[in-house]
């Protein structure tokens, strides 16, 4: 029997391909607009058909299903302060706006396009304008990874379109999560990414500048959740509305997402950016570690470890992606061994599948299991 075939578009560091091979699927390309991550994916998946720029080719994609991660800056929340690159005008959306074109105009079987929340009503029009225009039925869905067995609070929007209007697509998602301390052992030992013990050091620096001594770190880190500001302002019994005033005395990122984050066992970890710092029970992740949050294997490999907190992030959690790419594919509407607490939705064209838990009631799933 022959395999289904995929073609991937922006996979980037290879993050939809880690899906598409676990699902042991034909991956006739991996496309990249601007070539971005290459190096690395190429260094996991030395044999695929790599296409590192436009124009793609024409091709025949009827048989062929298209999964697409291009830039969503267009919509994150970490853009929101330029205005000139938000917008499904803008130039950062122009590469979701060519996947559309690319992946229609040759009439694949199904496309998927993963992106941020702040898509799904931001970009619906030209999403409706393109389904309209080739004729796809177009779903949407809002999950989030933490559904994966994935100890990361993260949550994404997918685009689905289908051939032909008036379609129907039926989703189930059985979750299943778990938190970080179920993930990484507190007491496990690995290489650090060199770059990132860099970055803590100098954090660590700013902290011993701003007066505390080693015991005090040691509490600190032993005892302290959340963004470093957050922790400082617990310590020192800063009112929320004060803490960044703390930002000069310990020479702190500005930015909460670059500083030192300290992580629960109990609990899941914040999204991952280019920038995190984790500290889980006083030490810093193992490289190894970092993969672990996003979803991805443990022996990944990087071309730079200083790109490896910034290609994990970018990219897609593997797990996720490998569920729609089931969804998509199910033969049949009928769901066998139906469970409490599962998702099901069966969507018109047009409609949106919301499976979003609800965080204590996704810690307290993960801790009982």
């Amino acid at each position: 029997m022959s395999k289904q075939k995929i073609l991937i578009i922006n996979s980037y560091a290879g993050s939809l391909t880690i899906a598409a091979s676990r699902r042991d699927l034909d991956i006739i390309g991996s496309f990249e607009d601007s070539g971005y991550g290459l190096k690395t994916q190429r260094l996991n998946f030395p044999k695929l058909n790599y296409i590192e720029a436009t124009p793609w080719p024409r091709q025949d994609l009827r048989d062929v299903l298209v999964a697409a991660h291009p830039p969503c800056s267009a919509f994150s929340q970490l853009n929101v302060n330029m205005p000139h690159t938000q917008g499904a005008d803008s130039e950062a959306f122009a590469c979701t706006i060519k996947v559309m074109k690319y992946a229609m105009e040759n009439k694949c079987k199904a496309l998927m396009i993963e992106s941020v929340p702040r898509a799904l009503e931001g970009a619906a029009p030209v999403h409706e304008l393109y389904a309209k225009k080739y004729g796809y039925s177009i779903f949407r869905v809002l999950q989030n990874a933490a559904s994966f067995a994935i100890p990361q609070w993260r949550q994404r929007f997918w685009c689905i379109f289908l051939p032909e209007r008036g379609r129907k697509l039926t989703l189930h998602l059985h979750p299943q999560t778990k938190v970080v301390g179920q993930c990484i052992d507190a007491r496990a030992v690995g290489l650090l990414n060199p770059w990132i013990e860099k970055e803590f050091h100098k954090q660590v620096a700013g902290l011993r500048t701003g007066g505390l001594s080693s015991r005090q770190l040691e509490v600190l880190f032993d005892e302290g959740y959340g963004r470093l500001i957050d922790v400082l302002a617990r310590y020192h019994g800063v009112k929320n509305q004060d803490k960044l005033k703390l930002i000069p005395r310990y020479n702190l990122r500005k930015f909460h997402n670059g500083q030192l984050t300290l992580l629960k066992e109990n609990d899941f970890a914040p999204v991952l950016t280019g920038n995190s710092v984790y500290i889980l029970n006083g030490r810093l992740l193992s490289a190894a570690e970092y993969n672990i949050i996003m979803g991805f294997p443990l022996d990944y490999k990087f071309h730079t470890g200083g790109h490896q907190r910034t290609y994990l992030s970018k990219g897609v959690c593997p797990p996720v992606a490998e569920w729609i790419l089931g969804e998509v594919m199910r033969k049949t509407d009928k769901i066998p061994g139906l469970k409490i607490g599962d998702y099901l939705a069966t969507l018109k064209d047009g409609e949106t599948a919301t499976f979003l838990p609800k965080r204590e009631d996704a810690k307290k799933v993960g801790l009982f299991k």
